[in-house]
C-alpha cells in the first residue's frame, strides 16, 4: 500500500507542474456533477487504508480544486443516503460520514480526494460494485497559479462520484481436494493350534 501511495504522489507531482491537467479523468457513472478526478487512471477504487485520499485529485474544467472543506453524505447509486442503505446481511450500518475529503499534500499547495472512514463489521463487502455521489458543500476554486480564487460549494452539480471496483464478483478458487489416506491392512490375527488330548495308556492285564 506504501509502495503506491508513493507511486501515486510521483505521478501527481510531475503532473501537477501545471494546473490544468486534462490528460486522464475519471467520472463516475451515477449523479451529474461539475467535479472528477485527475491524475489517475483508475476506473473503479477498491477501499483501502481510511482516513487518507483513495482517488486521485478532485478537479473541475482541468483545474485542480483546493482543500474541501465539507462533504454531505454519499448517495448510493446516487439517490440513496449512505446512512439509508441497509441491505439484507449489513450487520452494521453506514455512518453519514463515511465517504469524505482528505488532504493530498503536492508541492505547495493542498488539493483532495476523497477517502473513507474505517469499516465495520461486514461494510466492505457492500460497498463493492456501487456507486457514490458526495456532495461537495464547500471547497476552494484556485486559480492557474493555485492561489484561492473563491470559496464555493454547496450548489445542485458540486459534486463528484466514485465508483467503488466489483471485488466480490471473482470467484474463489476450487480448493483441490486430497484424498484420504487408505487405512493401513491390517492382518488377521493366526489363530492359535488346540492339541488334542494324549490317550492315557492302556495297563497290561494281570495274568490269573
Amino acid at each position: 500500500m506504501i509502495a503506491k501511495i508513493t507511486a501515486t504522489l510521483l505521478l501527481l507531482g510531475a503532473a501537477f507542474a501545471s494546473p490544468t491537467l486534462r490528460s486522464t479523468v475519471r467520472q463516475a457513472s451515477c449523479g451529474t456533477c461539475d467535479f472528477y478526478f485527475c491524475g489517475t487512471s483508475d476506473t473503479c477504487y477498491t477501499p483501502g487504508t481510511p482516513d487518507v485520499a483513495i482517488t486521485g485529485p478532485i478537479c473541475k474544467d482541468g483545474v485542480l480544486v483546493g482543500h474541501v472543506d465539507a462533504t454531505g453524505e454519499a448517495l448510493v447509486d446516487g439517490n440513496t443516503p449512505i446512512s439509508n442503505y441497509t441491505p439484507e446481511g449489513l450487520s452494521q450500518s453506514f455512518p453519514s460520514s463515511f465517504f469524505k475529503s482528505f488532504g493530498i499534500y503536492t508541492l505547495d499547495h493542498e488539493v483532495s480526494g476523497i477517502g473513507h472512514e474505517t469499516p465495520q463489521g461486514n461494510q466492505a463487502e457492500y460497498l463493492s460494485g456501487k456507486c457514490f455521489k458526495i456532495p461537495l458543500v464547500s471547497y476552494q476554486l484556485l486559480n492557474e497559479d493555485n492561489t484561492v480564487q473563491d470559496n464555493l460549494g454547496g450548489g445542485e452539480y458540486d459534486c463528484v462520484s466514485i465508483s467503488i471496483c466489483d471485488y466480490t464478483s471473482t470467484p474463489a478458487p476450487t480448493p483441490v481436494s486430497t484424498p484420504a489416506p487408505t487405512p493401513a491392512q491390517t492382518p488377521a490375527p493366526t489363530p492359535a493350534l488346540t492339541l488334542a488330548p494324549t490317550p492315557a495308556p492302556t495297563p497290561a492285564p494281570t495274568p490269573a
